[in-house]
């Protein structure tokens, strides 16, 4: 670690030595102790050190904000370390402690915090300046950036035909009972957090020379942010509850901390289609290689059979119609493909895939086979 420190700070301008350290601090000394609060403090210290140092001296490389957003999707968003879950409990306390007066107030907002308050709060408000002073120095988030991120991608769409131009749209907003837009991105989860930074990096690296395999990363992370969100970003544990001594058992026996996000599948769309376009037209080598479209057919598919299994099949319907409309050859290989009379059978896409997740299915595609 010593070797780690003295290699950075002669040589605080290469990004590889900040991505080095961090990846160091989080996969391997964290996994020498087998106490999740120990492991969850090198956890946390390879997050503050690349956010807080590596992008300082890197302002302007997509690698840093690669590496910092892979850290909330996968160590701590992810579920292939045993305390996953104490993290994720830890980093919802840490943003219920600066966007919201209390924990209470963040479960009963559903993780969307008040960003104009955030942006300009009023100074006679001493709790909220001092809120606002800690999420722009501890964590370094700018609300006016998660209000443009919230409104791109943070809000439920509904599918809609456009019968003039022929092709289906997400323009509209889905609304609740009362006339609400539905939120679909919760503040508290690591995706989430995951999606701002590569978001923010996307925008501060856009213009820096020779980064396009990195710049491709970055745009991968954002719907693959997004994707994650509609797998697994609904909060399903009562937030504000101290930590039971039995804490892994507490969640086996009684409840998950995340659930579905169905609400979240016109926004998850929305970032493929957004990154591909980006990839497509910004440069003369797009990189993607086929690569992201593939991913956005896997997601469509997922995201049909997953409307079918929750009593949603005629948005179901409209999805696959709106699959066959991007990309009417790849298609064609997809089961229940009837070539002779070129249509498709929902059931049998359906059926075929839950087959495959039943399986080799993850905990989250499980979950969502099981509900």
């Amino acid at each position: 670690m010593q070797l780690a420190k003295w290699i950075t700070q002669i040589q605080p301008q290469v990004p590889a030595a900040w991505v080095n350290r961090s990846w160091n601090l989080a996969y391997n000394i964290s996994r020498n102790y087998e106490d999740p609060e120990t492991r969850w403090k090198y956890v946390y210290d390879a997050v503050e050190m690349i956010r807080d140092e590596g992008i300082r001296y890197n302002p302007q490389e997509p690698l840093v904000y690669d590496q910092l957003a892979y850290l909330f999707e996968h160590k701590i968003g992810h579920n292939l370390d045993d305390h996953h879950r104490y993290y994720k409990y830890r980093w919802m306390q840490s943003m219920e402690s600066v966007l919201w007066e209390s924990p209470a107030a963040g479960h009963a907002a559903k993780g969307v915090p008040d960003f104009d308050s955030l942006i300009n709060p009023d100074p006679a408000d001493t709790n909220l300046v001092a809120r606002v002073q800690r999420l722009r120095r501890e964590y370094k988030l700018d609300p006016r950036e998660m209000k443009a991120i919230h409104l791109k991608y943070g809000l439920a769409r509904k599918l809609t035909y456009n019968d003039k131009e022929k092709k289906w749209e997400l323009n509209e907003l889905r609304l609740d009972e009362d006339g609400q837009p539905i939120n679909c991105l919760d503040w508290r989860m690591p995706e989430t957090h995951s999606l701002y930074w590569a978001t923010l990096g996307l925008k501060r690296c856009s213009l820096t020379p020779g980064r396009e395999q990195q710049l491709f990363r970055l745009e991968k992370k954002i719907y693959v942010a997004m994707m994650y969100t509609f797998q697994r970003g609904r909060m399903n544990y009562p937030s504000g509850e101290k930590v039971p001594d039995n804490f892994l058992s507490q969640f086996f026996d009684n409840s998950l901390m995340s659930s579905p996000n169905l609400a979240a599948a016109g926004a998850t769309h929305l970032a493929y289609v957004h990154m591909i376009k980006l990839a497509q037209e910004s440069r003369e080598n797009h990189l993607t290689g086929g690569t992201s479209e593939i991913g956005h057919t896997h997601f469509l598919r997922r995201l049909i059979e997953w409307l079918y299994f929750y009593n949603r099949e005629a948005e179901a319907q409209q999805w696959l119609d709106l699959a066959v409309e991007l990309y009417p050859v790849k298609m064609t290989y997809w089961p229940g493909y009837n070539k002779e009379t070129k249509t498709y059978n929902l059931k049998d896409i359906v059926f075929d895939k839950a087959k495959d997740d039943l399986e080799r299915g993850s905990d989250s595609k499980t979950q969502a086979l099981l509900i």
